[in-house]
């Protein structure tokens, strides 16, 4: 960012949004890391738009939620994942909160300051149609950031309320970490391959002299050495 002179962003996923958009341009991402979903409709709406599919090959459907994971539906399980996670893109979902919001507010005023109307308030259609097309194209980077919301924030007592054992927990998170410790590598190498062997490893060795001594044979003082 300081390099490209651009702004500093306030949250987690605008660095992440500018970041991609940054590689994207200089079209250093290989597949599926470059593969998009845009456009599209919010959950509910009809009749539905269809999604735009960028990066992907052709002839490939959406499959069921029930797909076995197998190499031969890679590509529709890759659609399967951009597709959930722009249905419920977090900019769309605050936008529609933030216009709620806006609704009680203008509720209460006009009953000088009783509580007026509760419950649920339904957006009209076209608001929702018009929050939807804010939503920038979905990527996998996307995907894996809704991921590790969920399991902070939304999917936390998941594994207590099914019954599923610690084994299963502690490898759920092992497989979590490799996909996570995968593309990074994969990102690295490209920025590798872009800026030269010597910035880069000049880079780990500052990297590496600041981790402190009781974390150097941890996976944070590890991963550059």
């Amino acid at each position: 960012m300081r390099a490209l002179k651009l702004d500093p962003r306030e949250t987690h996923e605008d660095v992440l949004e500018m970041t991609w958009n940054q590689l994207v341009q200089r079209h250093l991402l290989p597949i599926p890391w470059a593969c998009q979903c845009s456009e599209g409709s919010p959950p509910g709406i009809k009749p539905a738009h269809d999604y735009r599919w960028i990066e992907f090959p052709e002839d490939v459907e959406v499959p069921s939620n029930l797909t076995q994971p197998r190499s031969e539906t890679m590509w529709g399980l890759t659609k399967l994942a951009l597709k959930k996670t722009r249905d419920h893109s977090r900019r769309y979902e605050s936008r529609c909160r933030q216009r709620q919001n806006e609704i009680r507010r203008d509720r209460k005023l006009a009953s000088k300051g009783n509580a007026g109307k509760s419950g649920r308030i339904n957006l009209k259609t076209s608001e929702r149609v018009e929050f939807f097309k804010d939503v920038p194209p979905t990527t996998l980077f996307d995907f894996l950031y809704w991921m590790r919301r969920r399991l902070n924030y939304i999917d936390d007592d998941s594994f207590l309320a099914e019954g599923i054992s610690p084994f299963s927990a502690a490898s759920f998170n092992r497989d979590l970490v490799l996909i996570a410790r995968a593309t990074l590598h994969s990102l690295e190498c490209i920025v590798d391959a872009a800026v030269g062997e010597d910035h880069l490893k000049g880079l780990r060795d500052k990297f590496s002299a600041q981790v402190p001594e009781s974390l150097q044979g941890d996976s944070v003082g590890s991963r550059y050495a």
